[in-house]
């Protein structure tokens, strides 16, 4: 009884440590993302973030709030939501965040370099691959750069510059 004890415990006293060591990694990261865009003057690859969503009417403004909230440069990215054949008031969700947070661009017309934007692409026949969305997003993207969210994420401010962070 008394080694299964001692098992327990140096295997819980192994996992601390090691999660320990996980959450000061991830923390110097993030320190050392911030340092980087604080001194960092070159010009930012321009961002496009693909977001397929089918029946995300409960998530979808979330979602898009917290990329609006992104620490990155507001002229260096652009939002893609693919909706998915909803059946829901996802893109009725998504045309009112359209409508109160972000140029609207029509996708035939050319987009401002100033200003980023929030795109909603339709997509055309049979819905439920989410493959096909990100096909039907990338076709749409015009970015150096193709992150992709699930539309029931929540992103912290400093992911988008995080994951660029990674291509320096």
């Amino acid at each position: 009884m008394s080694l299964a004890i001692a098992v327990l415990l140096s295997g819980s006293c192994a996992y601390a440590l090691l999660m320990l060591a996980f959450a000061r990694g991830l923390r110097r990261e993030v320190r050392a993302t911030m340092r980087r865009e604080a001194t960092d003057d070159a010009p930012r690859p321009f961002v496009s973030v693909l977001i397929p969503a089918r029946n995300e009417a409960a998530s979808i403004a979330a979602c898009l709030r917290s990329l609006r909230a992104t620490t990155y440069p507001d002229d260096r990215y652009e939002i893609i939501v693919i909706d998915d054949g909803s059946t829901d008031s996802t893109v009725e969700r998504v045309r009112r965040f359209q409508q109160r947070h972000r140029p609207v661009a029509a996708e035939e017309q050319t987009l401002p370099a100033e200003a980023p934007c929030l795109r909603l692409v339709q997509r055309e026949g049979s819905p439920g691959s989410k493959h096909g969305a990100l096909l039907d997003g990338l076709q749409a993207a015009r970015g150096e750069l193709i992150l992709t969210t699930d539309a029931d994420c929540v992103v912290p401010p400093g992911w988008m510059s995080a994951m660029v962070n990674r291509f320096d």
